[in-house]
């Protein structure tokens, strides 16, 4: 039986990746965005946000205010590395969305959980076409080459198994193609094995 030795939750961010000083770049893609989801789930460009509710937040966005926020990321980030080093779990069970990272609108469930002896990310940001800020993005993410995680079938079925007998209808999924191979048609390597 699986014991719970922590919890953590935090935000999947670019920003997460990349010092404050680069933080513009994302910022320019949602000035560019005709679709900003808002908290009820209707869409809305940059433009028409702007003229609904103003520069609210514009003294927090000045180069000083990031900075300081940077700061408080990476002070954040070494406190979890810290933390989970001194929790020394034997797995990490991450819950997360799927941004057509895995699985593509032909088959997107609600909930799937991976049981498949390795995970293998996709390549892509580490293209020589993006630029570099992009491109860190994508080493931070394991998504500027194909890499190769080890999973942990054993535990996965387990939960499986567990939740199907509460009846809980869960997708489940031994391995996941590279959407972003075969969608450029590139050759994609072996994958290599993640190294910190």
């Amino acid at each position: 039986m699986a014991h719970i030795v922590m919890g953590v939750g935090t935000s999947h961010t670019p920003m997460l990746t990349l010092g404050s000083d680069e933080w513009v770049h994302r910022a320019a893609d949602d000035l560019k965005n005709q679709k900003l989801n808002q908290s009820d789930g209707t869409w809305i460009s940059y433009d028409a946000l702007l003229a609904k509710v103003g520069p609210a937040y514009a003294d927090q966005v000045t180069p000083e205010a990031l900075a300081a926020l940077g700061d408080q990321c990476q002070q954040a980030l070494d406190r979890l590395k810290a933390e989970i080093a001194a929790a020394a779990p034997d797995l990490i069970l991450i819950v997360g969305d799927d941004q057509s990272e895995l699985f593509g609108p032909e088959n997107m469930p609600v909930l799937s959980v991976y049981y498949g002896e390795e995970v293998v990310t996709h390549d892509r940001w580490g293209d020589d076409s993006y630029p570099d800020w992009a491109r860190r993005m994508g080493r931070a993410y394991a998504m500027d080459a194909v890499y190769s995680f080890p999973g942990a079938p054993a535990f996965a079925l387990e939960l499986i198994e567990g939740l199907v007998e509460r009846g809980i209808d869960v997708s489940t999924a031994a391995r996941v193609d590279d959407r972003a191979c075969s969608a450029t048609r590139r050759t994609c390597s072996r994958p290599r094995r993640w190294t910190m």
